[in-house]
């Protein structure tokens, strides 16, 4: 009945609800319930992602495996479905429709300024590729988030060391050595807290 919305309580109730249901009558109240809850067309409209979320819970609750997925589908620009499908599909070694999956993310959330999202769906492809043993796209992505990627020693060393192990020796200092280059042309603070860890590390000490 509402009395509990300005809370978001009312969202813990039909949560409740559905892991209570006992037949078909109240499933479709629960359905009608759920939605009711519109979109609203603003960028991260919260309440109609918890109504989509339940849905989800509603559906695993009382349909098939095929259903679900059909519903995670339907609803992909919900980074939370698009993620769910993208481990699905890796999981059964469906990297074609799993690497679609990231690059139709990359492309709206890079569009809408969501960068955090846009480099999550980055993440997914490097691991995809890495199994796939694709070594153009391991170092192109690995080169992306080193450059443009977060410059705490912890993380960036993962990258460079995905690089180090991916290009071969004998072509590694060049590759460096540019990759120093284009560091020193951004001119921002970021750039020499990279380049100390990257000088550390090759134990470029002059």
């Amino acid at each position: 009945n509402g009395k509990l919305h300005g809370w978001d309580w009312h969202f813990d109730l039909i949560s409740f609800a559905i892991q209570l249901l006992r037949n078909p009558q109240e499933k479709q109240r629960i359905q009608t319930i759920i939605t009711s809850i519109k979109p609203t067309g603003e960028s991260y409209d919260w309440d109609y992602r918890k109504a989509q979320e339940l849905m989800h819970e509603l559906l695993l609750r009382t349909e098939n495996e095929e259903e679900v997925t059909q519903y995670l589908k339907e609803n992909v620009s919900n980074p939370d479905f698009r993620e769910r499908l993208i481990k699905q599909a890796i999981k059964t070694n469906d990297y074609k429709y799993a690497l679609e999956l990231a690059n139709d993310g990359i492309a709206k959330d890079e569009a809408n300024d969501y960068i955090g999202l846009a480099n999550k769906w980055r993440e997914y492809q490097l691991d995809i590729y890495q199994k796939l043993g694709d070594d153009e796209n391991i170092i192109r992505l690995a080169h992306y988030f080193v450059m443009k990627g977060s410059s705490a020693p912890e993380s960036l060393k993962d990258y460079y060391n995905l690089l180090k192990k991916t290009i071969s020796t004998d072509l590694w200092g060049e590759y460096l050595e540019k990759m120093v280059a284009e560091l020193l042309k951004k001119e921002n603070w970021t750039t020499y807290d990279k380049l100390g860890s990257l000088y550390i590390w090759e134990e470029y000490w002059d």
